[in-house]
């Protein structure tokens, strides 16, 4: 049975160095190379700093965003006020939008997240999803890539590489983010499912 590692990597010191790793984590949760950190300093941004695709098994299910925290506290009346600056005005509208979070993980938080989850799906809206740092760093581990690019100076060997798109790296890395992993695979699931329907 798979086990998480054991290893807990060091925080990044910057906001500008987190969101780089967080795009580049996204990009293999999300199946895709289009994925890129969106704006700059001074632009309105809408709650967005990460801008991408979901892509699963090769399919693309519309655009993914996601909001980057480097603080070690993740606000939730912020979650809050950036969910609804985009949905306020960020275009193309996501299926899906992410939280990535250098904050420990929280099982409150988990939950919250869930229950907006929830009430979202059924208001029509994109889902929700968080990473806490944890995560981030799990995923980090198991690439050797990218460990060796935000993390040149670490010797100890990573698990193997995660292959695969969409959350499926997730399950290989012991069953991280279930709540978030769940609901999100089952929004995504249901759009692929749409998408057949119309097709026929």
């Amino acid at each position: 049975m798979p086990t998480r590692p054991e290893y807990r990597l060091p925080k990044p010191k910057s906001p500008d160095e987190f969101e780089d790793i967080a795009t580049a984590v996204l990009r293999i949760l999300w199946g895709s190379d289009e994925v890129r950190r969106h704006g700059r300093n001074g632009q309105r941004q809408y709650g967005v700093d990460v801008l991408g695709e979901y892509q699963k098994d090769g399919t693309r299910h519309g655009a993914a965003v996601a909001q980057c925290s480097s603080s070690d506290a993740l606000d939730w009346s912020k979650v809050e006020r950036d969910i609804a600056d985009m949905d306020e005005g960020f275009e193309p509208r996501p299926v899906l939008f992410a939280f990535v979070s250098a904050a420990d993980r929280s099982a409150p938080l988990q939950q919250q997240f869930a229950k907006l989850n929830e009430e979202r799906l059924r208001k029509g809206k994109c889902g929700v999803v968080v990473l806490f740092w944890e995560d981030v760093g799990d995923v980090v581990l198991a690439d050797r890539e990218l460990l060796a690019r935000f993390y040149p100076d670490l010797h100890s060997r990573p698990a193997e590489k995660a292959s695969g798109g969409g959350f499926g790296p997730l399950l290989a890395l012991g069953g991280l983010l279930v709540g978030s992993y769940l609901t999100s695979r089952r929004i995504l699931s249901e759009l692929g499912d749409e998408g057949e329907e119309d097709d026929e």
